[in-house]
């Protein structure tokens, strides 16, 4: 019979595991509660391969912007429909099956239930990054940690619940690094040539994350040797290099059979990242590296700003810890986000969510740099309890944060925003606030509205104007790639506005945004206060669009 001392054990190994499992679920439940958000602009790439698949009987999607992993889940996802076509032994009114799959195509439920999947092969991720730490650190607590900064991201996960390439590519990466890890630490050959096949998926995902064989092929040279000589190892990277190829090429068999439109796309999409894409286009070089910098730390692990800087120095500093004491694996670990980082500051797009594939790997050096801070405090409780303890604060505001969104999407509350405004501004009484004519005419009878910060003339770019999204005139005029473009923005959160701020134009909603002066001035808004500073400073305006192949519907982030 076993002891009380037996079962207190069972339970302090197994709690971590259940943690992390019990946070995961709830986490994955939230963002698939909260997948009928609406309209997205990225969508029609892919259902619209579908539903041309579906009527031609053939298996391509006739887009390369994209790979076609996406599309193959789409696929897919029909399988079911089409067994319960030849099931019901009643076809629906008669139809054909392409003509009853073309129905289920078209319809809302199969957007959804394609979401819901993407959303549940996304996250898994969160579990990729815990097995890969456990498996290097034996750690089952710092597992735990890097698998929970990659499920609490709020740019992850709300990423995760679109019919889109980024977050599911970042999981095949994710998983990529588990297999190299799992070959650094055990040798067998097999793990390799995993690494490479996950890599050649990651990539028919989407293009950039070929990137993910270049920590297999370094782990050749730096993992165990076992014995392999130097011919040997060399054979065991084209191994793996030919499993990545393998695998681009059965998940997107278009890159072969149908070549024109493969490198015709694939071309376009070259050019629009080296001559820039609408709201989304930065100055290559310095700029576009510090703007990838400034998301990634700001914004990556957390949408509270401070939140994500502390989480980003963890990072930092697991980054400094791995280079002194393990120099071989942080040269394969690092491989990713040098070359990466490196690779897209040469362009002139700068799009947030190409940078999701790098939230599992900062993931692992935050949980690497925290463990080590707490093994520098041991002999010190108050310190140790005290950093514990704000960690557990900000992945507690995460957590928050998940169902707060998922509140807002599944509670729109239109007529409740102007309040949330009205609480907003007395709330900061110190900041100067210019208010949209619309805005005006709505808020006249306020009475919370305090005289000292609502103000009838915009003395100065650092003040802030509060309006509504569509009294902008075009949404080409924004700016998509500063993590504090907004103050504040008061609707629904499908998305981190700094980043996507064309969404509630481009999806038909409407949110209410205060921002500063300076970076308001460029969207023409509907206001006469903004006119007469405008009139004072003689501020010009911007704007400008491209022509997406085939005819797409155009937006701020259609790529």
């Amino acid at each position: 019979m076993s002891t009380v001392g037996d079962w207190r054990a069972i339970v302090k190994s197994s709690l971590p595991t259940f943690v992390f499992t019990a946070l995961l679920s709830v986490i994955v439940a939230v963002y698939i509660a909260s997948a009928d958000f609406g309209y997205h602009w990225d969508e029609h790439w892919h259902v619209d391969a579908v539903k041309n698949s579906v009527t031609t009987g053939v298996c391509l999607p006739n887009m390369f912007v994209y790979p076609s992993v996406v599309y193959d889940i789409g696929i897919l996802s029909l399988l079911p429909h089409a067994l319960g076509y030849y099931a019901s032994g009643q076809p629906e009114h008669g139809a054909s099956l392409p003509q009853y799959l073309l129905r289920v195509a078209s319809g809302r439920s199969f957007v959804l239930q394609w979401r819901v999947t993407l959303t549940v092969l996304s996250f898994l991720a969160a579990l990729w990054t815990y097995l890969a730490v456990y498996r290097w650190r034996e750690s089952t607590w710092e597992a735990v940690l890097a698998g929970a900064f990659v499920c609490l991201s709020w740019e992850f996960g709300y990423h995760a619940r679109f019919i889109a390439v980024d977050a599911l590519e970042a999981q095949f990466v994710a998983l990529s690094i588990l297999c190299t890890m799992m070959f650094l630490t055990g040798g067998r050959a097999d793990w390799l040539r995993a690494a490479g096949a996950v890599s050649g998926i990651a990539a028919g995902t989407k293009y950039p994350a070929l990137i993910a064989i270049v920590p297999a092929m370094l782990a050749v040279s730096v993992g165990p040797a076992q014995g392999r000589s130097a011919a040997r190892r060399l054979m065991l990277a084209g191994q793996a290099g030919l499993y990545c190829v393998l695998f681009f090429v059965v998940t997107t068999p278009g890159a072969l059979l149908d070549l024109p439109l493969f490198v015709k796309h694939l071309s376009w999409m070259a050019s629009v990242n080296q001559s820039g894409w609408r709201m989304h286009t930065v100055q290559a070089g310095w700029t576009h590296f510090v703007l990838m910098l400034q998301y990634l730390g700001f914004a990556g692990l957390s949408f509270q700003p401070t939140v994500a800087l502390a989480f980003a120095v963890l990072a930092l500093w697991g980054v400094a810890v791995v280079v002194m004491r393990e120099p071989r694996l942080a040269v394969v670990l690092l491989s990713i986000p040098v070359l990466y980082v490196a690779y897209f500051s040469r362009m002139q797009v700068m799009n947030a969510r190409n940078l999701l594939l790098l939230l599992p790997i900062m993931a692992v050096f935050a949980a690497r740099g925290l463990a080590d801070l707490m093994g520098m405090v041991a002999r010190h409780s108050t310190l140790r309890v005290g950093l514990a303890l704000l960690v557990a604060l900000g992945l507690s505001f995460n957590v928050w944060w998940a169902f707060e969104t998922a509140f807002s999407i599944r509670n729109p509350d239109p007529a409740g925003y102007s309040r949330q405004l009205v609480a907003f501004i007395a709330a900061h009484p110190r900041m100067h606030v210019a208010l949209s004519d619309r805005l005006e005419r709505e808020l006249s009878g306020s009475k919370r509205l305090g005289t000292a910060s609502v103000v009838a003339e915009i003395s100065g770019p650092d003040d802030a104007i509060a309006f509504y999204t569509s009294e902008v005139q075009s949404m080409l005029l924004y700016t998509a790639n500063k993590y504090n473009y907004a103050i504040a923005w008061f609707g629904s959160h499908e998305i981190n506005f700094n980043y996507y701020p064309a969404w509630p134009n481009d999806t038909g909603r409407e949110y209410i945004v205060v921002m500063k002066v300076r970076d308001a001035l460029p969207l023409r808004l509907a206001s006469r206060r903004m006119e007469q500073y405008r009139r004072r400073v003689g501020e010009g305006v911007r704007g400008g669009g491209q022509t997406v192949p085939g005819g797409a519907r155009g937006d701020g982030s259609d790529m």
